[in-house]
């Protein structure tokens, strides 16, 4: 998760080489070693972080589930991690790597593991005492399941609880695509069945801090199945250190990167057709997501610059666009721990700029040159026949643009069929409706006004002002 990119794994400048362990912590190591064979093997990956390892380890041993081995990882650590893990060196495996990166540690946890059951758990999280049995018991009783997912809760540095996360409310059935469009990856919350890291690899520093996404998302679209536990199993703790605390050109270099993985990913071959009809919806929640790091990472332009490429691939309405942005703020805020201010936010200058881009973006190339025709045709005075049949031609295309999304360009050709045969209800309707879809409600009520005036038999133009007045009132009361 993108949170986690904080002091657990900021690359050190420097190695101290009188933190290499000695033959006597190797020795430590070895006696740790247990003999039987475990179920689960659980991976801790720590650099820097001997303020909370011990928690870490700690909500390991106390789980009520006892056959497991714990692994931990210290990526050349250069604080006191080794003097605090001592004691507990009959009880783990240690092993100690020069500095490189989460997914190398968590690879190298990967290589030692000995289970058919694999849980990650970062350095300063923790594992709630029920976590690894009820999840092991879905393990049993699905034997096709890769992949087990669950719930969290967020907590202060000081441990104190700010919120429980239950995704399976809203996203009940974790297939391919939802894992595409909601992408509910967190490593501590989650437990995988060995063979997938066997089958495809596991996790690749290159898209760190997303590689846990990449991984994620490479194991199920090839067929690994997941299933919620709907319990919350872990509390991942929101530290001062985390990804929006950053340095702001380390910030961008993690978003640049975050970026980079979504780009592979839609580059695969084997990308299934379910999940390549949903890329630009994809694309538009990553950068919105993109786009509130900037927001709190106090990086506006980059906001703003991301902001407008989600809209550029958005499938929805620009009042739609709006809702989803804000939303994706709330949630992140929530989810990061953050406060949010929406009117703050509405004051920003790049956020003004970019609603306002929304309302004049959509006017494409190809719709101009339509509307020059149209010019030409008014110019030199034509029969009433030509003015018709041009009438009819538009109103033809901005239909067939409703009907696949267009709805900008449809509305640019409705409105040229309006204007060409002013007199005709259907096409004033037409226009309406589509003004409507787009929340631009007073146009398109005062349009299906102008409708009822030129055909006040028809019930249906009465209909959808009433449905449009309707909407009107709840959008003013929101």
């Amino acid at each position: 998760m993108f949170a986690k990119i904080g002091n657990c794994f900021k690359q050190p400048t420097h190695l101290c080489q009188s933190l290499i362990p000695n033959l006597k912590m190797q020795h430590f190591f070895e006696k740790g070693v247990r003999i039987e064979q475990p179920k689960v093997s659980v991976i801790i990956p720590s650099f820097n972080c001997a303020k909370y390892i011990s928690q870490a380890i700690e909500s390991v041993i106390n789980q009520t589930y006892k056959n497991y081995e714990i692994i931990v990882i210290d990526d050349g650590s250069t604080d006191n991690t080794q003097a605090i893990i001592k004691p507990y060196l009959n009880k783990i495996r240690y092993f100690y790597q020069t500095n490189q990166g989460a997914a190398e540690a968590r690879n190298k946890g990967l290589d030692l593991a000995r289970g058919e059951l694999i849980a990650f758990l970062d350095a300063d999280d923790l594992f709630l005492p029920h976590k690894l049995q009820e999840q092991v018991a879905i393990f049993e009783q699905q034997p096709k399941i890769g992949i087990v997912n669950s719930g969290f809760r967020v907590i202060k540095e000081n441990g104190d609880a700010v919120m429980d996360v239950e995704r399976w409310h809203e996203i009940p059935d974790l297939t391919p695509e939802v894992w595409l469009l909601h992408k509910p990856v967190l490593p501590s919350a989650m437990m995988f069945r060995r063979e997938w890291f066997d089958r495809f690899g596991g996790f690749k520093q290159r898209f760190f801090p997303c590689e846990d996404m990449e991984l994620t998302l490479r194991m199920v679209i090839q067929g690994c199945q997941s299933t919620w536990l709907p319990s919350i199993t872990a509390c991942y703790r929101r530290s001062a250190h985390s990804a929006t605390s950053f340095e702001r050109s380390s910030l961008l270099k993690h978003i640049a990167k975050a970026e980079e993985m979504q780009d592979y990913f839609f580059s695969r071959s084997d990308l299934p057709k379910s999940m390549r009809k949903l890329e630009n919806q994809a694309r538009f929640y990553h950068f919105s997501w993109l786009a509130w790091l900037c927001y709190q990472g106090g990086l506006p332009s980059q906001m703003a610059q991301y902001l407008e490429k989600s809209q550029q691939c958005a499938p929805y309405s620009w009042v739609e666009i709006i809702a989803r942005w804000l939303n994706t703020f709330e949630n992140c805020a929530k989810i990061y721990a953050c406060e949010f201010d929406v009117y703050a936010l509405s004051n920003l200058p790049e956020w003004q700029q970019a609603l306002a881009h929304l309302k004049v973006l959509p006017l494409l190339k190809h719709y101009e040159s339509k509307i020059a025709q149209v010019q030409q045709l008014l110019a030199y005075q034509p029969e009433q026949s030509e003015i018709t049949l041009y009438g009819q031609t538009y109103f033809q295309l901005g239909q067939k643009l409703i009907t696949q999304k267009e709805l900008e360009g449809a509305i640019i050709c409705l409105r040229q069929a309006t204007e060409l045969v002013p007199d005709n209800a259907e096409y004033q309707n037409a226009l309406a409706e589509a003004l409507q879809e787009r929340y631009d409600l007073a146009e398109a009520i005062a349009i299906y006004r102008q409708a009822i005036r030129l055909q006040p038999e028809v019930e249906q133009f009465q209909q959808n002002l009433g449905q449009a007045l309707q909407l009107q009132h709840r959008w003013q009361k929101l």
